[in-house]
């Protein structure tokens, strides 16, 4: 039983360790998204410049940032998901510990029970010996 849990908790740290991968992956995309947003940005105020006062860049200036928006949305989402999951890993791998904790706790009082049984038995057993001797 404590392998499967020692099992448990290293699958576990594996997972945190996982999911902590994920989530540093994740914020290194949502920097470089940032990084392309700025690019964008830039090359939107480039073609802004360029653009005549039709219509055009008008649209193309919507196109970019909804693009952008949803791409943003979608890495805040998924990034809120990877963390959470790795809090999920973290309270399940507490609670493994603590029924560990636990049960180590109980085996300490079973045995300290035990220990007081033999000893009560030994002092009968020298109060035995000790009849005898002085009956003999």
């Amino acid at each position: 039983e404590e392998e499967e849990e020692d099992e448990a908790a290293q699958m576990n740290a594996r997972r945190q360790q996982q999911q902590q991968q994920e989530i540093e992956r994740l914020h290194a995309n949502n920097d470089a998204l940032v990084a392309r947003v700025h690019e964008l940005e830039e090359t939107l105020t480039a073609r802004a410049r360029e653009a005549t006062e039709s219509g055009v860049w008008k649209q193309q200036q919507l196109e970019v940032k909804d693009e952008l928006e949803t791409k943003m949305r979608g890495m805040a989402r998924r990034l809120a998901e990877a963390e959470i999951r790795a809090e999920d890993a973290q309270v399940e791998a507490e609670g493994r510990k603590e029924k560990a904790v636990r049960r180590l706790k109980e085996e300490l009082h079973r045995v300290r029970a035990e220990k007081a049984r033999a000893e009560s038995q030994l002092w009968a057993a020298r109060g035995e010996i000790e009849k005898v001797r002085q009956e003999v």
